[in-house]
């Protein structure tokens, strides 16, 4: 019998809300905040929320670091000093950018 809880919910006639509501509650999976699959928390993780898929985790990562930027002044003003001295060691590097996307024939939103 095991077997059939694992199926999609398209196998099962019972109504697809209570396949989800016993998936998510007594299955121990969780829907991912990102894509919206099924999937199995790991047990050393109680509150995770998004699922193991790359694209889900850089979502994650992304949320993280928007939620961080206006929260947390100083990791705020890190980032702008780590963007500053980024700017003071490459100084010449827009110039260079725009002049070699220009000699290519490509705009500078391509």
């Amino acid at each position: 019998m095991r077997y059939v809880l694992d199926m999609p919910a398209m196998f099962f006639s019972c109504n697809h809300v209570i396949y989800q509501f016993c998936m998510e509650n007594f299955m121990g999976k969780k829907r991912c905040v990102a894509c919206g699959a099924l999937f199995q928390a790991r047990p050393q993780v109680p509150n995770q929320s998004y699922c193991s898929a790359s694209t889900c985790q850089r979502e994650r990562k992304r949320e993280w670091q928007r939620r961080k930027l206006h929260t947390d002044p100083d990791h705020r003003e890190n980032k702008a000093r780590a963007q500053q001295a980024w700017r003071e060691r490459n100084p010449e590097y827009w110039r260079e950018y725009r002049d070699v996307r220009l000699l290519a024939g490509l705009t500078l939103s391509d």
